[in-house]
């Protein structure tokens, strides 16, 4: 079940599309021993997959649809992204994939480290906030707490999933696939094709520093 990445610098998949997709996976399969046969293999069914693929889409697309009826411009607001638990390795992935697909700015926080002056300061831009809820089957009262007291004056995602563990994860990384899909097209960006700024081009040229030479695995003995 382990999701390869090869580490040569001539790959252009770039965090971007890649992120942790391969962390998540090789998690599943070093936990696997303490999760039912059972469980990962109703998880990791095809039809499963699809069909967690499928409404994953759509919730992103319907739940899109929805904010932009209430809130105005929402693809271009700074997203503020909470999640604790085993929602932090989908809660990093999406941090990567909206800043280095150059969508928006974002920051992510704990869930519960969310408060007094960082609260305080949402509120002083709301215009310019929008809030994405990271869930699992272990918080779902906080989740539901923080959606009631922000979805009145903020746009609000929740990706949220009944699962607990890293099976958990692997779920809300899916979901956060298809929302940042959705949020990259509203605003005419493709997230398999990253852009770079001018501003940022040469400041990782793909050169000697990401070259794994003879001389670096000598070091490395």
């Amino acid at each position: 079940m382990v999701y390869h990445v090869t580490d040569s610098n001539k790959d252009t998949g770039f965090v971007s599309t890649i992120g942790m997709l391969s962390t998540i996976a090789a998690i599943v399969s070093f936990f696997s021993p303490h999760l039912s046969d059972s469980s990962l293999q109703a998880f990791f069914d095809e039809s499963s997959l699809k069909k967690l693929f499928n409404s994953a889409k759509l919730e992103a697309e319907r739940r899109f649809s929805e904010m932009k009826s209430r809130f105005s411009d929402i693809s271009r607001r700074h997203i503020v992204a909470l999640g604790s638990g085993w929602a932090w390795p989908a809660l990093v992935d999406f941090d990567s994939k909206i800043t280095e697909g150059a969508i928006s700015s974002v920051e992510i926080s704990e869930s519960k480290n969310y408060t007094h002056g960082r609260y305080l300061n949402a509120y002083k831009h709301k215009s310019s906030r929008l809030f994405v809820l990271f869930s699992t089957g272990r918080d779902k009262r906080l989740t539901g707490f923080l959606e009631g007291r922000f979805s009145k004056d903020f746009p609000v995602f929740v990706l949220q999933t009944d699962n607990i563990g890293p099976i958990a994860s692997v779920e809300l990384m899916v979901k956060q696939l298809y929302l940042t899909n959705v949020l990259a097209k509203s605003r005419g960006l493709d997230i398999v094709k990253p852009s770079f700024p001018l501003e940022a081009r040469g400041l990782y040229s793909w050169g000697p520093i990401y070259r794994y030479t003879e001389r670096d695995s000598e070091s490395d003995e």
